[in-house]
């Protein structure tokens, strides 16, 4: 096969200047492009900082300086009207300078490098370094700020007009997202807007809004009828409202009306439509316990009264009808016939010589407390049945005591029936609860074994601690304070032991010449304690002991133009 011929000269030549062209052109190009991709692109910034012509080293040494402020600037993080701060570099946040730079101010020969830089450079942010579980931490710290409760939509009537609370939307950090938004914005943006997620409250506006037209208003519009049939009466709008409270219920407000103070306004208005039980007692009857039956009531049942009177009030006849039905007393004939009231379990009586107000304020304490009954491990308080003694309640005034000295005063007195309370609970066996014996020695009360009273801070109490029931008997009769204590008795005797006076004082002499003056005779100041002895069968069963300490009684001579007497409290 015949061989090529060899290529011409100025084909040689030819193609030897093509080559030495090109790399010209290419050297050029090189050239070119070592002196642009060097810098930065003219009109080129990075996160808001122009680094255009700049080499490398300038362009960093320029962003860092130009950053300095924004990076170490807090970053205010909203929500609404709250708002929280977030320190960049305790939340792990830095700026990537180098990674920003990336590709802007280092030599390429890639075309399009070489156009951008020609034809101007770009705007872009910068680069962000981010500690994630810092920046979780640092958002997390942000939700006791951020973040708000709902809260519940109220609404009341009581004092006869719509009274709402409105619902408030309350709000929660939704963390992902509020980072991912706060790392997009930073450093460029030094107040970022949370992402949140709304938190309903359990009783909307929307329910408050149904309860004031389904139920407050209606309540509000006019009165309301209550009947029987027989009966008849009106309730005031006001009446119902003031009865009337709302409950959130499965996203709603329930409407209830409160069964006493309703049932207390039917009572007023509709009389004859209930009548009230009476319980049984035990009295005693020419000197004997007898049961006094109880006897049933009428009345209308709680919920059929609310709900009647509810529904009425969204009837076009505005009107509740209810029916009363029977009602047991509290006590019934049987519960007071196994009181066991039977008989005398201690008797105490007490002389009271000639003094009309004192005599008379004994005479209406011993009425007050006669027939009461003490059940088994209740309390008697003599203040909690007497009251304070006041003159509205007939009380007059007599001597008390008031320190070591005798003043006057409104129910002065009573004391005797307070020694007398005493003594019936002590020689019954019952449990001496509090009391306290006067200031000083009294020649006419039993030593140690007595007890003053004052309302409300002094009483004088006992408790039954046997297992039937205690009918206390208290009466005045020709000048003599009786009180009989009727039960079964415990014990066959109670003893009263009376120890040695102890720790005598001798009492002072005083002249005291003003008007008031009450004159005293002298008794000395002692100690001396009283036990107590419960018999049965013959023998003591149980023992208990009472300590009672007495200051001087002084000598008080009156020495003013009317002179005072000894009188007896």
């Amino acid at each position: 096969m015949a061989a090529s011929p060899p290529a011409s000269r100025p084909g040689r030549v030819a193609l030897v200047r093509l080559i030495l062209s090109v790399a010209v052109l290419l050297g050029l190009y090189a050239g070119l492009a070592a002196v642009l991709t060097r810098q930065a692109p003219a009109g080129t910034t990075v996160g808001g900082v122009s680094i255009g012509g700049m080499d490398q080293a300038t362009a960093r040494r320029t962003l860092q300086e130009r950053l300095a402020g924004q990076v170490t600037e807090p970053v205010t993080v909203r929500a609404g009207d709250r708002v929280a701060t977030v320190d960049p570099a305790a939340a792990g946040l830095a700026v990537d300078v180098p990674g920003s730079l990336t590709g802007l101010t280092s030599f390429s020969l890639d075309p399009r490098d070489v156009v951008a830089h020609l034809t101007g450079g770009a705007h872009r942010p910068v680069e962000v370094d981010v500690d994630r579980a810092a920046l979780d931490r640092a958002l997390e710290a942000t939700r006791s700020t951020l973040e708000t409760a709902p809260s519940d939509g109220a609404l009341s009537i009581a004092k006869g007009t719509v009274e709402a609370k409105d619902a408030v939307v309350g709000q929660s950090l939704d963390l992902d997202a509020t980072r991912d938004r706060l790392v997009e914005a930073w450093p460029a943006e030094r107040s970022v807007a949370a992402v949140t997620t709304a938190r309903q409250p359990a009783v909307t506006q929307q329910a408050v809004d149904r309860a004031v037209a389904d139920v407050a208003r209606p309540i509000l519009a006019g009165p309301v009828t209550v009947t029987d049939g027989t009966h008849r009466g009106v309730l005031a709008p006001a009446q119902v409202a003031a009865a009337t409270t709302f409950a959130a219920k499965d996203g709603a407000l329930a409407p209830a009306l409160d069964p006493d103070k309703l049932g207390a306004a039917v009572r007023a208005a509709v009389q004859g439509l209930e009548t009230p039980p009476v319980n049984a007692t035990v009295r005693l009857v020419d000197g004997k316990p007898q049961v006094v039956p109880g006897k049933n009531g009428t009345e209308v049942p709680d919920e059929a009264l609310t709900s009647s009177v509810l529904a009425a009030t969204t009837s076009p006849q505005r009107t509740a009808t209810v029916k009363a039905g029977p009602v047991e007393p509290g006590i019934t004939t049987e519960d007071a016939g196994r009181w066991g009231i039977k008989e005398v379990i201690s008797r105490y009586d007490a002389d009271l010589p000639y003094n009309p107000p004192r005599t008379t304020n004994i005479t209406i304490a011993a009425r007050t407390i006669d027939g009461t009954i003490i059940k088994p491990g209740e309390t008697f308080s003599l203040n909690g049945i007497l009251g304070e003694r006041t003159p509205a309640k007939g009380y007059q005034d007599a001597l008390i005591i008031q320190g070591t000295r005798y003043v006057r005063d409104t129910g002065g007195g009573v004391s005797q029936v307070s020694t007398s309370v005493l003594n019936s609970a002590f020689f019954a066996g019952m449990q001496l609860v509090e009391h306290r014996a006067h200031s000083f020695y009294i020649t006419h009360y039993p030593e140690g074994r007595e007890a003053t009273v004052h309302y409300p801070d002094l009483d004088n109490k006992w408790r039954n601690d046997g297992t039937t029931a205690v009918l206390v008997h208290s009466w005045v009769e020709d000048g003599v304070l009786k009180f009989e204590l009727w039960g079964t008795k415990r014990y066959d005797e109670v003893r009263s032991i009376k120890g040695p006076r102890r720790n005598v004082v001798d009492p002072r002499s005083i002249d005291d010449p003003s008007p008031t003056c009450n004159a005293q005779v002298p008794v000395p100041g002692f100690d001396v304690t009283i036990t107590r002895q419960m018999v049965k069968g013959g023998q003591v069963v149980k023992t208990d002991s009472f300590d009672t300490h007495y200051d001087p009684q002084d000598d008080v001579t009156c020495t003013g133009p009317v002179k005072g007497q000894v009188k007896r409290t």
